[in-house]
């Protein structure tokens, strides 16, 4: 098994066509069906066969890609690894947060990370945690801060470390505007509360299943309308210009609520706290560059659990 024959195997993965993947490396057909021929040959399976959409995996073909992504993807890190040090600097990382921990966290991780490691350049990914999570198993991100809601048990190949017994995060808060009519309300109750227009997430499917049957459970109708993205940006922006609220957590609004634009309360009844962790890939050690960026998320974790203990 060759390199070579692992990237032309992934060109024809991707163009789904012998033909076109073959322009696109600027080989001819018949080298690239050898060659993929010879990688089957090696593999002892089929990894290719003809179907209705041009070619289509076999299920060999399937756990061969997944591993050849990730090959592929850790050359592509040590390719910048030696360009940066031939351009005087000391590496790159690649980093994924969740949307509510970056709001908090990550100004202050990376502006203390930058007065430490200066010339090392940092990418940045801000996604909920099931993305993530593939992005680890690709080999796109190096290391990623989450607090995942739904079950982290079956990414086996993923090591989650969790960021201690303070780094816990409140998802049942329903944000609004300063000034909302629901936040006058002294002691607002479920049917109070589903009044009003929501916003909820697109992802946590578990979580806003959980909400309803709160709802149904209190023999109280759920919200006459709601919206679900995973766009937090949009969402403030709607709660700064209207009357929906929306179910975001303290964390998301922090900012906000500082400078008295948005507020909030929980939702009777309903449990919504989620631990914190930093996930890596088990079988690939972190180069020098992400453990120092981790070591100091860590730190900034730890200073932020002694100011609110």
């Amino acid at each position: 098994m060759e390199l070579r024959q692992l990237k032309q195997f992934l060109a024809v993965v991707e163009h789904r066509n012998f033909g076109r993947a073959a322009d696109a490396l600027g080989v001819t057909q018949q080298a690239l069906s050898y060659s993929v021929a010879q990688l089957e040959k090696s593999v002892g399976a089929k990894l290719l066969q003809r179907g209705q959409f041009g070619a289509e995996l076999t299920e060999s073909g399937l756990v061969l890609r997944d591993r050849a992504q990730l090959v592929a993807a850790e050359l592509e890190l040590v390719r910048d690894e030696i360009d940066a040090l031939r351009g005087g600097a000391k590496g790159h990382v690649r980093i994924g947060v969740a949307g509510f921990i970056a709001d908090r966290l990550l100004p202050k991780a990376i502006n203390r990370f930058a007065d430490r490691c200066a010339g090392v350049g940092v990418s940045v990914a801000v996604n909920h945690s099931k993305m993530l999570f593939q992005s680890l198993l690709t080999g796109d991100i190096d290391f990623a801060v989450t607090a995942p809601f739904e079950p982290i048990d079956h990414y086996t190949e993923l090591k989650h470390e969790p960021g201690g017994r303070d780094f816990k995060f409140d998802l049942n808060f329903l944000c609004m505007r300063v000034g909302h009519p629901l936040a006058r309300r002294r002691d607002p109750k479920l049917a109070d509360m589903r009044a009003f227009r929501w916003v909820m997430p697109a992802t946590f499917a578990s979580f806003q299943h959980r909400l309803l049957e709160l709802f149904h459970h209190a023999d109280v109708a759920s919200p006459d309308f709601i919206l679900r993205t995973d766009s937090v940006g949009a969402c403030k922006s709607l709660l700064l210009q209207s009357d929906f609220v929306a179910l975001l957590g303290r964390e998301q609004i922090v900012l906000e609520a500082e400078r008295r634009l948005l507020c909030g309360l929980p939702v009777p009844g309903l449990e919504g706290q989620v631990q914190g962790y930093f996930s890596y890939r088990k079988r690939f050690p972190l180069r020098p560059a992400a453990l120092r960026l981790l070591q100091v998320f860590r730190d900034v974790v730890q200073e932020r659990s002694r100011t609110t203990s």
